[in-house]
């Protein structure tokens, strides 16, 4: 899976993209690991949020000095 998630951001930076976001679930342990191995790194929360049939999604600042997080923190 890391060399895929590689793959996908070497792309990306071909088609000049600036950055490369993934979100993976807090309890995905396997899939936090890969996407560390591949270098992502965490850098923010996602929370989603469902009532009657509609889904709300947040984003949250970690709090960790300097954005720095280890994946498995995530």
């Amino acid at each position: 899976m890391s060399a895929a998630m590689a793959s996908i951001a070497e792309r990306g930076t071909d088609l000049g993209a600036r950055w490369v976001l993934t979100f993976v679930g807090t309890e995905n342990t396997a899939s936090l690991k890969g996407c560390a191995r591949a270098g992502f790194s965490t850098y923010t929360g996602r929370l989603q949020e469902w009532r009657a049939f509609r889904c709300r999604t947040s984003f949250r600042p970690l709090d960790r000095p300097g954005g720095a997080v280890s994946a498995s923190a995530a």
